[in-house]
């Protein structure tokens, strides 16, 4: 059986029989190896075993009949009564929700945090229980298009298509909503090594134009990437899911102006090759089990390409990642109860903070507040944000902080601290570093440097973004 294409990065034209894993060590240290946070699969372990047994053996034919709503009602159950009950599922989630609803009750967030609990536990019975049946009739009855009049547009260019999504609803649906197409459109995708069994056990022969790879460093897969949008594939990405190295822009632009990592690697790649980005978000379409796979508007993200193409490669990506914002997290906010990373929004989408180690004296200390503060205008970008300006006034304070400690050598802390500087943009982040680095020079009675803290305060304050 050919069907599904799995690639692994270094193992490029390797079948998915030949990288199978030979010894239990291999097993251990294998393909199944992946960075903490990579996906929510990571917190399935031996269920896997369970889902190849269920899906070789075919015992998920048992249910072919089985109505929607059973397995919609099960994962609410669980999803209430196990995560539900979690504090730390609840802590997570609220923290998400406030962030994402700044305005919203305490009565509301309650309600959004009770609903996604369900929802995690429904799309946990999908993905065991209907995905295989979804995938067994070839799906195309359980996910309906809508505005397809833009991909269809898109790909007519014949560029390749690259779909930019986030974890909505049933969000593998916006790869099967176009694998299954009577068009037998080309797709590919980057899957998480953990989830990739999932995918193994539900191969077909009739899926032979899905092309999944493992997912890695990002200048293993470009050369393969390119390839396939050069072929006029379409190549599916999650947008709402990148790595602490990632430029951070602005959430919601004029809404949620606080930085968020957003993932570069396809931006690059339309750039290279002008493909068409198209945003578009899997929602249920009734219960969990049918889903609308729904094509956004892009002309303000392919206007903000044609605007800044030619502009440095900061500027360029910048501009573009702000307007994919503005669609995608849009649509976040509009279904959050159904966002499955809604858990990690706080704690790795939009955390920044500096650490520092035991025993770290002042003078350590404020260098490394001052070399943090560049490094938030080097690694974010904000419209009109004056970055050259901003940094020239850190650099005209900056050196007579340092040199005004009348000890230089006291210790901050026996022990490490930090700073948060999480859910704020680039300059509220800049003034945070001063009000606390202030706070903590006056305790040492360095009233000098904190007072020069105070006037780089005030100098940075004219740079706030309305």
């Amino acid at each position: 059986m050919v069907g599904v294409k799995i690639f692994i990065p270094k193992q490029i034209n390797h079948t998915r029989t030949e990288f199978k894993a030979k010894t239990k060590k291999e097993k251990v240290k294998g393909i199944r190896d992946k960075k903490e946070g990579q996906s929510w699969g990571d917190s399935l372990g031996p269920a896997y075993s369970f889902l190849r047994f269920y899906i070789t053996k075919g015992i998920y034919r048992m249910f072919l009949y089985t109505p929607l709503h059973f397995f919609n009602s099960i994962g609410h159950f669980i999803g209430h009564f196990i995560l539900g009950t979690s504090r730390k599922v609840k802590r997570r989630t609220k923290a998400g929700l406030r962030a994402l609803h700044p305005n919203y009750s305490e009565k509301s967030i309650r309600k959004l945090c009770d609903a996604s609990s369900k929802y995690m536990g429904s799309l946990m019975m999908d993905i065991f229980f209907n995905f295989p049946l979804i995938v067994h009739r070839n799906g195309r009855k359980n996910i309906s298009l809508k505005h397809f009049e833009r991909f269809e547009a898109a790909i007519a260019q014949g560029k390749g298509v690259i779909i930019t999504t986030p974890h909505v609803g049933q969000f593998f649906h916006a790869n099967f909503g176009l694998v299954c197409h009577p068009n037998h459109y080309k797709v590919s995708t980057i899957g998480s090594i953990k989830n990739i069994p999932m995918y193994e056990y539900n191969n077909r022969e009739r899926y032979d134009n899905f092309y999944i790879y493992g997912s890695t460093s990002f200048s293993f897969l470009a050369p393969h990437l390119t390839r396939d949008l050069k072929n006029n594939h379409s190549i599916v990405v999650y947008h709402d899911y990148a790595s602490s190295s990632q430029l951070r822009t602005p959430c919601l632009h004029g809404k949620l102006p606080y930085l968020i990592h957003t993932p570069q690697s396809f931006i690059s790649l339309h750039k290279k090759t002008g493909a068409v980005i198209l945003p578009a978000i899997c929602h249920p379409n009734g219960p969990i089990g049918r889903t609308t796979l729904e094509f956004l508007d892009n002309t303000a993200i392919m206007q903000a390409s044609n605007d800044y193409m030619d502009k440095p490669d900061k500027e360029f990506h910048g501009h573009v990642s702000t307007e994919i914002n503005k669609v995608v997290y849009n649509q976040v906010r509009r279904y959050t109860h159904i966002w499955e990373e809604i858990m990690k929004f706080t704690e790795r989408r939009v955390a920044d903070k500096i650490n520092f180690p035991p025993n770290h004296t002042m003078k350590q200390f404020l260098e490394d507040v001052l070399q943090k503060m560049h490094s938030i205008l080097d690694k974010s970008f904000e419209p009109d944000r004056k970055d050259a300006q901003l940094h020239a006034v850190i650099d005209e304070i900056a050196p007579k902080i340092v040199v005004s400690l009348q000890n230089p050598d006291r210790i901050l802390r026996p022990h490490k601290t930090f700073i948060d500087l999480s859910l704020m943009d680039g300059v509220s982040e800049l003034l945070k570093l001063c009000s606390a680095s202030r706070k903590e020079l006056v305790a040492k009675e360095e009233r000098v440097a904190g007072s020069l803290f105070l006037t780089l305060s005030e100098k940075l304050s004219k740079f706030i973004l309305n």
